[in-house]
């Protein structure tokens, strides 16, 4: 399906094309226009439609652990035995959903199939949300989180030398955070950071060609809707600048862990993923970049309906599995 935008005609593949004509026939108001309590009720209920296939997977545990404002609550999968000698990997992942949106529910399906297809240990860590918790609650939350983890690998039964943060959008800006926090305190080393379509600058005001061309809401993610989530994320415009909320803004990206960066083609935020990619390659960092063409912000998530992201999802649960020497 080809969608015009201006002089810029651009290829959906034909389920991401189905999956937005549905969304624009439901005639719910743009997630900007919505309550928060609306939009999350908004989400989980479409994440539970679109989600990929569940994964079998050992067992399951939802606990606490301390965080950066008292208790935080993580879920915990861990995977089937397998014939090997080798541990499984241990995964921190941190949900998307523009910060204030997502929870452990919304993104369980993703860490079962990285937990079993990855064989991985995986925790998904349910940070503190805006509006309640403006930043840098989610920031303190997910590094309270990988100290945590770091420490207790041995006990979780993963490999402490294969530690990796994953996530996708604000989750993936939560991993890259993470990444350059780890540095700069001199923190828990991490062996790989996997960053799905993040958002990699949370000021609405950034231009690119991607935001030009595709956040006018036609695609999924609109501009609109990034200025709410970052107003209700910020607790002033000052905080929009820093590296610990827009990690492009980082005076330096040396010596960061190796990365995986996937992006959209029909996404406002592709072009800051590729920029990233290209900031952490200068650097002298390993980076792994493919971008989805061809289809929108959010793919993984509706790998339910788009097989773009059942690929990318076999994709990195291959790359967790098999890197032994990351």
């Amino acid at each position: 399906m080809t969608v015009g935008m201006g002089s810029n005609p651009t290829i959906l593949d034909s389920q991401t094309a189905a999956l937005l004509a549905s969304v624009a026939a439901s005639g719910n108001p743009p997630l900007y226009e919505q309550s928060v309590d609306e939009a999350r009720q908004g989400l989980a209920a479409f994440s539970l439609a679109m989600a990929p296939p569940s994964r079998p997977v050992a067992r399951v545990e939802d606990g606490s652990i301390p965080g950066g404002g008292g208790s935080l609550s993580v879920r915990i999968y861990w995977p089937i035995a397998k014939a090997t000698r080798d541990k499984p990997a241990t995964l921190l992942y941190f949900h998307g959903g523009g910060f204030a949106l997502g929870d452990l529910d919304t993104h369980d399906a993703i860490c079962r199939h990285l937990c079993d297809d990855g064989y991985a240990v995986v925790i998904s860590v349910d940070y503190r949300r805006p509006p309640e918790h403006k930043f840098p609650a989610a920031v303190e939350d997910c590094y309270a989180a990988l100290c945590w983890a770091a420490e207790e690998t041995d006990i979780l039964g993963g490999d402490r030398h294969r530690l990796i943060v994953a996530g996708d959008s604000a989750g993936g800006n939560l991993a890259a955070v993470m990444a350059l926090m780890a540095r700069d305190r001199h923190g828990p080393k991490i062996a790989l950071q996997i960053l799905i379509y993040p958002v990699t600058d949370m000021d609405p005001a950034y231009e690119t060609p991607s935001r030009r061309d595709f956040g006018g809401g036609d695609y999924f993610l609109s501009i609109k809707d990034m200025v709410w989530l970052a107003e209700l994320y910020a607790v002033t415009r000052t905080d929009l600048a820093t590296p610990y909320m827009s990690p492009r803004r980082a005076a330096s990206h040396a010596n960061l862990p190796p990365a995986i960066i996937l992006t959209a083609g029909c996404d406002p935020l592709c072009d800051e993923g590729k920029d990233y990619a290209d900031r952490l390659q200068a650097a002298s960092v390993p980076v792994t970049y493919k971008c989805y063409e061809h289809t929108i912000h959010g793919f993984i998530s509706f790998a339910g309906g788009i097989d773009a992201g059942k690929d990318a999802l076999a994709f990195l649960s291959k790359r967790v599995r098999s890197d032994r020497n990351l």
